[in-house]
């Protein structure tokens, strides 16, 4: 599943959780806890979701480590949802075929070739959707 949107005046590690707890989240409303694996060519997803959110928050949600912990908001409701899910990392720009649709898609939302918020349940429309914004932004 793939959720594509827009914030203004964010940051990208803002975008770089947004994406993830967006698609984790309705998951989770569509199908319950189930396990997922979150592919990101984010190594601060990557590594928090995996590693440092145990560190950071203990199985109630208390925040219990890095008192100056950015994004702990964002941080908190993916430890509430994560369950046994987890981050898996690749490289960006490398040739990963979701990874790559995932970039076009994100540009295209950046330069308002495209407005709303869409979800593609399918790699087929996905791979139809940004073709069309990849010839929109190449124009």
């Amino acid at each position: 599943m793939v959720i594509g949107g827009r914030e203004n005046n964010t940051t990208n590690n803002i975008m770089e959780l947004m994406g993830p707890l967006e698609g984790l989240g309705k998951a989770r409303r569509d199908f319950g806890k189930i396990k997922c694996e979150v592919i990101s060519d984010s190594k601060y997803f990557v590594n928090g979701f995996n590693s440092w959110i145990n560190l950071w928050f203990d199985r109630e949600g208390n925040h219990i480590k890095k008192p100056l912990l950015k994004n702990k908001d964002m941080w908190l409701q993916l430890h509430a949802i994560k369950n046994k899910s987890k981050a898996t990392w690749v490289r960006g720009h490398a040739g990963h075929i979701e990874n790559n649709l995932c970039d076009i898609l994100a540009n295209a939302y950046c330069f308002r070739v495209i407005e709303g918020s869409y979800c593609y349940d399918s790699l087929e429309s996905l791979v139809k959707f940004t073709e069309q914004a990849k010839f929109k932004l190449m124009k």
